[in-house]
């Protein structure tokens, strides 16, 4: 774990404390736009969903410490999206009256960096049941999205991205703030497995940038229970393209009778798309582990420095401890075998 790690990371900040008449007067101001602002919740950007003559849109508003070059960076890959041919439904960036991709404000005496995207109608996936529809539409998302990132460059490299799962022994110092003895033994065995096993295999794969957080609530379900839309690119991060699927994966093993058959339906509607090789098949069901620990050691950090937002922090970590729980005595080896299966089913 890199030093200062509490203060280094933008997770750990307050959003920007802008109200919803504020947000009124930039829309107004910068994009041209006289609209109604709804305040959305959020972890690190203060974000509203604006109603307006031409259309819906989400302004963002960012914390003032964050890096003008990760905005910059955010812009880049919606951008690349967009022109990518992608069929993945994704907010479009809305430049301002001058024709920028971003605004500056001032408010409480620093500034905030303002961008507009399109509103994307629809359901967020936390308020859908889990189904074999919804993983596959999930698994084949993450696919395109890595494929139409494959050729996406950028100099911007986030090196206290917190939810990168190929990090994943940064987070392990955190489980000191989980107080359940059991939980906690079960998040360090994953952690220590990911140190000696998992660690050397996936650094010798290729990385690429990815989004990262195809999670319930960054995910819209339109009519006829169909995916329509992709949001969130804030823990977008240079890592490796099995990592996108693995986080994606984490989400939908939630409230599953068979987890493991849940995943292999993910990882074959992935590979049908984006060929999975062996060494990526094999380190999957770890990944996902992982990814369950990680949320599991940051939820209970942050919730302690942040009791006012515990509710919002700790959204996902109780699954996520009944999930490791779950499939604590699996054997990797048997699932990375299960998984081996279900792909070759889907090539045939």
């Amino acid at each position: 774990m890199t030093a200062n790690l509490s203060e280094a990371s933008l997770s750990d900040t307050h959003v920007p404390r802008i109200s919803e008449a504020q947000a009124q007067s930039v829309a107004l101001k910068y994009y041209g736009l006289k609209a109604v602002a709804r305040e959305l919740t959020g972890e690190r950007d203060r974000n509203f969903h604006l109603k307006a003559p031409q259309g819906e849109y989400v302004l963002k508003i960012s914390s003032a410490l964050e890096d003008p070059a990760t905005t910059a960076f955010q812009n880049a890959m919606l951008r690349h999206l967009e022109g990518a041919g992608t069929d993945v439904p994704i907010p479009r960036l809305i430049p301002t009256v001058e024709g920028a991709d971003e605004a500056l404000i001032g408010a409480e005496g620093v500034r905030h960096i303002v961008r507009l995207v399109t509103y994307l109608n629809g359901t967020p996936l936390s308020h859908w049941p889990a189904s074999h529809a919804i993983r596959v539409q999930v698994a084949q998302i993450s696919a395109r999205m890595v494929l139409a990132l494959e050729d996406f460059s950028s100099p911007y490299i986030d090196t206290d991205m917190l939810w990168n799962i190929a990090r994943a022994d940064r987070i392990q110092p955190l489980l000191s703030a989980v107080e359940d003895r059991a939980v906690r033994e079960v998040s360090e065995a994953v952690f220590a497995r990911f140190d000696d096993v998992v660690a050397p295999t996936l650094a010798a794969l290729p990385t690429q940038f990815i989004h990262n957080d195809l999670n319930l609530h960054n995910l819209i379900v339109g009519d006829g229970g169909l995916i329509s839309g992709v949001i969130d690119f804030g823990d977008a991060v240079k890592s490796h393209s099995v990592c996108d699927l693995a986080t994606a994966a984490a989400y939908q093993l939630f409230d599953v009778d068979d987890p493991i058959a849940a995943l292999s339906e993910m990882v074959a509607a992935f590979h049908a798309i984006r060929p999975l090789t062996e060494a990526e098949i094999e380190l999957i069901f770890d990944l996902v582990r992982a990814r369950w620990a990680i949320t599991v050691g940051i939820a209970h950090w942050r919730a302690r420095r942040h009791p006012a937002n515990g509710v919002y922090i700790m959204r996902n970590a109780p699954r996520s401890i009944t999930a490791l729980m779950a499939v604590a005595e699996l054997s990797p080896s048997d699932v990375a075998d299960k998984l081996k299966t279900a792909c070759q089913r889907s090539a045939a």
